[in-house]
């Protein structure tokens, strides 16, 4: 907190501070060092010290939870046959709530699906592999949630010939 932009004094939640030799007329009361998550109602304020009394003013202080990342999880480590569709389930939690998501599936050879959803939860998907020999590929599935907080996990697919 500060008067008159004078040097700050730590101040904690519903307490209050003194400042000694005020001159008796109006003076800037600030709240400084707030979270970027929270605001501040009328800040600065103005304070009129009367001659030989004090003043009291009191500050709203409102705060937000700070988004959090969604937390994805890609499954086991799996075994897929060339030319055939594999198709794996995948999950997702948001502790914000903050959909809708959009997820991201990086096949591990190029390719990619993109889709949205409006919940949280396990989902399915599939993709075809074509190889000459047998190969692994580390499928990549992020999600971001509505204010753009981005998570992933990864598994890995050994594709086998028939």
């Amino acid at each position: 907190m500060t008067v008159d932009g004078g040097n700050s004094r730590a101040i904690g939640i519903n307490t209050s501070t003194t400042y000694n030799g005020l001159s008796a007329t109006s003076h800037n009361v600030a709240l400084s060092g707030i979270a970027s998550t929270c605001a501040v109602s009328s800040n600065p304020r103005s304070v009129t010290v009367p001659a030989g009394g004090t003043a009291n003013t009191t500050f709203s202080v409102t705060c937000t939870t700070p988004n959090s990342a969604p937390v994805v999880n890609a499954g086991p480590d799996d075994t897929a046959i060339t030319g055939l569709l594999w198709s794996f389930n995948w999950s997702f939690s948001d502790a914000n709530n903050n959909g809708p998501w959009s997820y991201r599936i990086d096949w591990g050879d190029g390719n990619t699906t993109t889709n949205s959803v409006s919940s949280q939860g396990t989902y399915s998907a599939g993709h075809t592999y074509i190889i000459v020999l047998p190969q692994s590929f580390t499928i990549r599935v992020t999600v971001t949630d509505a204010a753009g907080a981005s998570a992933s996990d990864t598994k890995v697919v050994q594709v086998l010939l028939l």
